[in-house]
């Protein structure tokens, strides 16, 4: 009878081996097992809580975009609504114009070099106060210089009806005289403008503003159908004057100031 001692011996410490293994194997499987579920945990949680960061950015971006779009038509509406208001406070309340300058052409022909506006052939001025001023240019000739002290009268007048005797509304007279320079200053002045004086740019000229009224209310004859002038009048017919303007101001308000010359920015101050 023949037996298989190689077999029997080795099959022994195979099982033993199996039995000494399988425990380790199966907690082995187990900790690979949990660390899978753990990791599919994590995965789900990290996937909830990106869609939830997901909804809450879409959530804010979308409130953004509601308050912009409701800001920009609550803004438009206020900036259309301060437009209206402005413009109709200037047509209510501001004059069609600020500053008249109206040309004066002095006749040297007559004894006294004089020149009248007329009310058919001015810009009439419209109802309110004025300061009227007389700009002249004066060349810094010698024969200006020669002149000394020269008078200019202006007066308003005006005419009710025709073969009625003319009403004298505003006369008065002023003085003037060219600014005197020493030739050491004539000098210096002429180095220091030299190149805008050979460009042409600038003249050896004195320019004087004579101020004649100072709120001066037109008055209603001027905008009804009677005949009124105003005349300027140059004493000394030896005076040079290359140019003369009558400058009628027009007096305003702090706010018809702002709504005549800053009516954009008055209109976002409204606003």
């Amino acid at each position: 009878m023949l037996v298989d001692v190689g077999e029997g011996e080795s099959g022994r410490p195979a099982s033993l081996a199996h039995r000494l293994w399988a425990p380790v194997g199966e907690w082995a499987s187990s900790k690979q097992a949990k660390f899978a579920a753990r990791r599919a945990q994590q995965r789900q949680r990290l996937a909830e809580g990106l869609w939830g960061i997901a909804q809450q950015v879409l959530t804010l971006v979308l409130k953004v975009t509601a308050v912009a779009v409701l800001a920009t038509v609550v803004l438009g509406a206020l900036f259309c609504i301060s437009l209206f208001a402005t413009w109709t406070l200037l047509w209510l309340f501001t004059p069609g114009h600020a500053d008249i300058e109206l040309p004066i052409y002095l006749d040297y022909r007559q004894p006294l070099p004089q020149y009248s506006l007329q009310a058919s052939k001015t810009r009439i001025p419209e109802r309110g106060q004025y300061d009227v001023a007389l700009r002249l240019t004066l060349p810094e000739t010698p024969q200006n210089e020669e002149q000394g002290i020269s008078c200019i009268t202006f007066e308003v007048h005006e005419q009710k009806e025709a073969g009625v005797r003319q009403e004298a509304l505003k006369t008065l007279t002023k003085c003037l005289m060219v600014r005197y320079r020493t030739p050491l200053l004539r000098v210096l002045h002429t180095l220091y403008y030299a190149l805008p004086l050979i460009w042409g740019t600038r003249h050896l000229e004195d320019v004087r503003e004579l101020p004649l009224l100072t709120d001066w209310t037109t008055p209603g004859s001027f905008h009804r159908d009677v005949s009124w002038w105003m005349t300027v009048t140059l004493s000394n017919p030896k005076l040079q004057v290359t140019e003369a303007t009558l400058l009628l101001k027009r007096r305003l308000g702090p706010v018809q100031y702002l709504l005549f010359h800053w009516p954009l920015l008055t209109s976002a101050l409204l606003g």
